[in-house]
């Protein structure tokens, strides 16, 4: 584990020249929680709107749905040095298998945690300038911005394995069903009850609406959020197991 700080350092600045990574996972979801509120606050729906779309729900299901741009670019990025035969040339060098896991997963990890920094920090200006007076800056949104790490190791770690696997042209389609399938199972821009009792089971099978319900829960108090977490914690150690595996198998080929 002596070779990957170089790799990982390299794979950080080849994702700050991707203005995709740039637009899709910072600029937009910040845009659409602005334009979700703004619409909110002036739109007459009889004094009510959707417990997700409040603003203190909206920053988590915001911070999950950019979360899941993180597999496109991170499977893009593998995809792209494996064709280039980049990881290629780095097997002349003294790195091993975990020193490339580790160079790919710490650069997202770290974008990916600045990004639920940036959605609960737009949400905290949104508070204060559009007036809804809801947020109350406490140590349980640290405790929200470190629950949401094995949330982002998901993502990556599918980023990687399709990656890996794939060539970026086929895989685009594969990325944006992960998009959409998060859309459809974390609550983010409807309630997920609206679908009957079976539609709700089918979602808790799935890591992202636990992970939703878990990150609210904190912010009423942290041991709430713990039993949402054993699925989430799961699908994180499975697919790391996972992406080891495949990773050693594809690129020993």
């Amino acid at each position: 584990m002596n070779g990957f700080f170089p790799f990982a350092r390299r794979t950080y600045k080849e994702f700050l020249r991707d203005p995709v990574s740039l637009i899709f996972g910072a600029a937009f979801p910040v845009i659409l929680m602005i334009v979700l509120q703004i619409i909110c606050k002036n739109v007459d729906m009889n004094g009510t709107i959707l417990e997700c779309y409040k603003i203190d729900k909206l920053m988590i299901g915001i911070s999950i749905y950019s979360f899941s741009f993180t597999s496109f670019y991170a499977g893009i990025r593998v995809s792209k040095d494996k064709n280039d035969s980049f990881i290629q040339r780095f097997y002349q060098s003294h790195m091993e298998l975990e020193d490339y896991i580790v160079g790919y997963i710490l650069p997202l990890l770290f974008i990916t945690f600045l990004q639920s920094i940036m959605c609960i920090a737009t949400a905290f200006i949104l508070d204060l300038v559009i007036g809804l007076h809801v947020l109350s800056f406490g140590v349980n949104y640290l405790f929200l911005i470190l629950m949401m790490l094995p949330l982002e190791l998901i993502f990556i770690c599918i980023g990687i394995m399709l990656g890996v696997s794939f060539k970026a042209k086929n895989s685009i389609y594969i990325f944006v069903g992960i998009i959409v399938v998060t859309i459809m199972t974390s609550n983010i821009f409807f309630d997920v009850i609206s679908f009957g009792k079976g539609y709700e089971i089918f979602c808790n099978v799935l890591p992202f609406y636990p992970t939703y319900t878990g990150l609210t829960c904190i912010l009423d108090g942290v041991t709430e959020a713990f039993p949402y977490y054993f699925i989430t914690i799961g699908y994180t150690l499975v697919l790391l197991v996972l992406t080891v595996i495949i990773f050693k198998i594809k690129m020993h080929k």
